[in-house]
């Protein structure tokens, strides 16, 4: 990521969730409203008119960019479903890793008014958010703490135990669209960290690529121009787990796999019955709780 600004993919998958709420309520998979607040400028143009946003919604669901269209709003309602049904069962502590332009916090202010809320983010877009979210709705929820980290370089442990993070509390832990932009030693940390730091029955739910055992490519459907891009903006792909290999993975790092669904079974689940829908999805999704506490990291 570039030293200084927002994460580009954070103003993408924004824009997602912003287009997808000015869907019809009877079809619409969630209601964002605060995410176009996040946009800049000419991401956030098309909304200027009602007419151009429409426009706009239709040709992310119908057009050539549709896979990333139904993976993001697929893998948000899978989210929201699982964060959901952790506070109604009495969790009372969540943490979002790599938080972007994510608005759950203030999306289901009420809901979540009992629950410590850690946003976890690169300081640069946490500090746009914050800026953004401030000018949007003015101050945010008491319940909330902001814990500006750089996954690659600073310890996770550290910054959010001595913010105020409580490990003897079950824990849900948020973790989109973010590991595929990690190093493979970053990705063991964090979730060392949450193994370590959180009791038997903690949750974590993460997105992350898939790759091929015998080539090691990346399965995002992502072409080359595509891939040289986010290279260019800095943030380029580099971290996947093997197809089939997800439960493996898990348990050697000391959680249950709850359920892992593609990218494909993730539409499916939400989005069979609309028209217009891609087979050819991105990355894939993981739920999974901690097994037992391991020496805290």
């Amino acid at each position: 990521m570039k030293e200084g600004r927002s994460s580009w993919t954070a103003q993408s998958v924004a824009l997602v969730r912003a287009l997808e709420s000015i869907r019809p309520d009877s079809v619409r998979l969630f209601d964002d409203p605060i995410s176009v607040s996040f946009l800049d400028p000419w991401f956030r143009a098309p909304f200027w008119n009602s007419a151009g946003a429409r426009m706009l919604q239709y040709f992310s669901a119908a057009g050539p960019g549709s896979n990333m269209y139904y993976a993001v709003t697929a893998r948000t309602r899978y989210i929201d479903d699982h964060l959901l049904q952790f506070v109604n069962k009495g969790g009372l502590q969540l943490v979002i890793l790599g938080a972007g332009f994510d608005a759950r916090p203030y999306r289901f202010e009420k809901l979540l008014s009992g629950v410590r809320v850690f946003e976890v983010d690169f300081p640069a877009t946490q500090q746009s958010k914050i800026r953004r979210l401030e000018k949007a709705i003015g101050n945010p929820s008491d319940n909330v703490t902001y814990v500006p980290v750089d996954f690659e370089y600073e310890d996770l442990n550290k910054r959010l135990v001595e913010i105020g993070y409580d490990p003897s509390r079950k824990t849900c832990f948020i973790w989109e669209g973010v590991t595929m932009y990690l190093t493979p030693g970053a990705v063991d940390e964090t979730l060392a960290f949450v193994a370590g730091n959180s009791p038997p029955g903690s949750s974590i739910v993460f997105t992350y690529s898939r790759k091929s055992k015998s080539a090691g490519k990346l399965l995002e459907g992502v072409s080359r121009l595509e891939h040289k891009f986010l290279e260019i903006v800095g943030e380029p792909q580099i971290f996947g787990i093997e197809e089939n290999n997800l439960e493996a993975f898990l348990r050697e790092r000391g959680f249950n796999l709850i359920e892992g669904l593609s990218g494909e079974q993730l539409i499916d689940k939400y989005i069979s019955s609309r028209r217009f829908k891609s087979r050819a999805a991105r990355g894939a999704i993981a739920l999974a709780s901690v097994s037992e506490r391991r020496g805290a990291s």
